[in-house]
Formats: structure tokens, sequence, C-alpha cells
């Protein structure tokens, strides 16, 4: 039998939750880009699969920025 419960598996969700309804967008956004490009980094594809892999997180990226942008404006 598991000790946990379903909502404390949930409970660092709704810290992240919490804490974003606290600071900008922007600034979340900023953060997930650079985490994402790292990770990106240590990927071991062909140059070209990493390239088009970069340049469908700079899409994404910039969408969500706008999205956010116009949220927040």
């Amino acid at each position: 039998m598991h000790s946990r419960t379903f909502l404390h598996d949930l409970y660092p969700a709704f810290k992240i939750l919490t804490a974003i309804r606290h600071t900008e967008l922007s600034l979340w956004i900023e953060a997930l880009d650079r985490h994402l490009k790292e990770k990106l980094e240590t990927v071991s594809a062909q140059p070209e699969v990493a390239q088009a892999l970069l340049n469908r997180l700079n899409r994404a990226m910039s969408d969500l920025a706008a999205v956010a942008e116009y949220l927040e404006g």
C-alpha cells in the first residue's frame, strides 16, 4: 500500500502554480527557454535534427511569449 496520496503527489505542481501567479510570466518563459536550450545542447542528434528542434523551440517560445504579453497587457 502506498503511503503517498494523489494530492501529495500534486503538491509540487501547486507550489509552482502559486509561484507563477506571483511572478511575471515573461520571467518564467525566459527561465523555461534557457532550461530547454540547455537540455537541447546535451541531446546527441544529427546536426540537422538538433537545428530543427532548436528552430521549433524558438518558434514555440515566441508564440508563448506573445500569448503571455497579451494576457499580462
